[in-house]
C-alpha cells in the first residue's frame, strides 16, 4: 500500500512537471508575434542610438516575425541582428509560425547591389523581401549559385552573383597630429601626422559615404551578434595627446565622425595646459569632460604604459594578474568618472601591442571585453574580440595609399611602431 502512494504520488508530481512545461511554452509561443506590412516600405539598421541606415526592402502584404517593438518601430530578425520599420505602416497579425535559430552564421558578404531574397533556391521562388546595396549580410550556409540567410524570421535566399567578399572593417590607429613638423621635434616620427593630411583623410571618407560606428555595436558585429553596413570604420587615437583635441575634436565634429581615445590614464592631468605645438601634451580632464560627445575615452592602462627593464617586457607581460588588474580597475574607474555615462569603460589599447594571459584575466575581471592590437589588418567578423587589428596611418602614406588600407588591399612591409 505504501509503496502504491508513492508512485501515485510521484506521477501526480511529473504530470505538475510535465504540466507547467506545457504552460510555459504555450507562454512562449504566444508571446512571438509576427506583423503585415500595410504597403512597401523600408527596414533599417542601427549605428549607434538614434542613428539607422536604410537595410532591407519589405514587401506590401508580406508577413514577418516580431521581436520587440518600441515607441515608434516594430522590431524584425534579420541576419544575426534585428532590422527596424515604423509601427504606422505595420499591423500584428497573430504569433510567429517559423521558427529559424539565429545562429550558427559562416560568414559575412557584401551585396553590390540591391538583391530579391527568395524562400527557395529554385527556380520559381516567391521574393520575401530585398536586401539594400552595401550590406553586410550573415550567411547560414551556401548552397549551388545561392547563398542561405535569415530575413524577418524566415529561411532566405540571395543569388551569389550579387554579392562579393567582406573585406572588413578598418578600424583606423593615429597618435599625435601636428600643424607643421619640418625642423621640430617630430621630424622624422612618421607617427605623428600633419593635421591636413588627417583632414583629407576624414574629408575622403566623408565625401565617400563612410561613417563611423559605435563601439557597443561594433563589439556585438565582432562576436557575431549583429549586422552593419559595408562603409563603416572606428577612428583610434592613442596616448591621449593634447593635438587630437586641438585639431581633430572640431573638425570631426563637423564631419558627425566619432572617434575611440585611449589614454594612458596616470598622464591626465585635472586641467590641460595651454596647447604649445613644439611639445607632447596630455589631454586634461577639463578637456575629456567637454569633449566626450566625439571622443569616446578608453583605457592605454593607467599606469603600465612600460617597458620592465629586467625582462624587457611590456608591464601587460611582465607583472602579475593582481597587479595589472588593478591598474585596469584604477584607469577605468578613474574614466569613467570623467564621461558620459554611455562611455562605457570596454576596451584597451595595449602598450606597444604586447598583452598576456595575465592581462586577458585581468581584463576578464574588469568587464573590458575589447583589446586592440597594432597588427596591421581590418576586422571581419568573428575574429577574437581580444586581439583586434587595426590599420596604421603614417605621415608617408598617399591619400591613394589611406584609401586602398580601407580595403586592406595595400601591401607595405611591417613598420616599426615609434609609440
Amino acid at each position: 500500500m505504501y509503496k502504491k502512494l508513492v508512485v501515485i504520488f510521484l506521477l501526480v508530481i511529473a504530470s505538475t512537471i510535465l504540466l507547467m512545461d506545457e504552460t510555459v511554452s504555450a507562454e512562449e509561443t504566444e508571446s512571438q508575434e509576427r506583423i503585415q506590412l500595410l504597403k512597401r516600405e523600408v527596414a533599417y539598421g542601427k549605428l549607434s542610438e538614434g542613428e539607422f541606415y536604410p537595410l532591407a526592402g519589405l514587401l506590401k502584404g508580406m508577413e514577418y516575425d516580431l521581436v520587440e517593438e518600441t515607441e515608434e518601430y516594430f522590431v524584425l530578425p534579420f541576419g544575426n541582428g534585428e532590422m527596424y520599420v515604423r509601427k504606422d505602416n505595420a499591423r500584428k497579425v497573430g504569433k510567429a509560425n517559423y521558427s529559424v535559430e539565429p545562429e550558427p552564421f559562416i560568414t559575412n558578404i557584401v551585396t553590390k547591389s540591391e538583391v530579391s531574397v527568395y524562400n527557395q533556391s529554385k527556380p520559381g521562388g516567391k521574393v520575401i523581401g530585398k536586401i539594400k546595396k552595401g550590406i553586410r549580410v550573415p550567411i547560414k550556409e551556401a548552397e549551388v549559385g545561392f547563398y542561405q540567410v535569415q530575413f524577418g524570421g524566415q529561411i532566405g535566399y540571395i543569388y551569389k552573383k550579387s554579392t562579393e567578399e567582406d573585406t572588413g572593417i578598418p578600424v583606423l590607429m593615429y597618435h599625435h597630429l601636428a600643424n607643421e613638423k619640418s625642423s621640430t621635434i617630430y621630424e622624422g616620427n612618421l607617427s605623428v601626422l600633419e593635421t591636413n593630411k588627417f583632414r583629407e583623410q576624414m574629408r575622403y571618407l566623408k565625401q565617400n559615404g563612410w561613417r563611423t560606428v559605435d563601439l557597443h555595436v561594433f563589439e556585438e558585429w565582432i562576436k557575431g551578434k549583429a549586422t552593419l553596413p559595408d562603409k563603416v570604420f572606428l577612428i583610434t587615437f592613442d596616448d591621449g595627446y593634447l593635438s587630437n583635441v586641438e585639431y581633430a575634436y572640431d573638425y570631426l565634429k563637423r564631419l558627425d565622425f566619432k572617434a575611440i581615445s585611449f589614454l594612458i590614464s596616470s598622464k591626465v592631468p585635472e586641467q590641460s595646459e595651454a596647447f604649445d605645438l613644439w611639445k607632447y601634451q596630455y589631454i586634461g580632464a577639463n578637456d575629456i569632460m567637454r569633449t566626450d560627445d566625439v571622443f569616446n575615452y578608453q583605457l592605454h592602462t593607467h599606469d603600465f604604459h612600460r617597458f620592465n627593464s629586467k625582462t624587457n617586457k611590456s608591464y601587460l607581460e611582465s607583472e602579475s594578474t593582481f597587479a595589472i588588474s588593478n591598474d585596469l580597475n584604477t584607469g577605468s574607474t578613474f574614466l569613467t568618472s570623467l564621461q558620459n555615462a554611455e562611455n562605457e569603460i570596454l576596451s584597451l589599447a595595449y602598450p606597444y601591442g604586447k598583452t598576456s594571459d595575465k592581462a586577458l584575466t585581468a581584463m576578464e575581471e574588469n568587464n573590458i571585453r575589447l583589446g586592440f592590437t597594432i597588427r596591421e589588418g581590418t576586422v571581419k567578423m568573428f575574429d577574437d574580440p581580444l586581439r583586434i587589428n587595426r590599420i596604421r596611418i603614417h605621415s608617408q602614406h598617399t591619400l591613394e595609399d589611406f584609401a586602398k588600407k580601407l580595403t586592406n588591399s595595400y601591401n607595405e612591409s611591417e613598420i616599426a611602431s615609434t609609440k
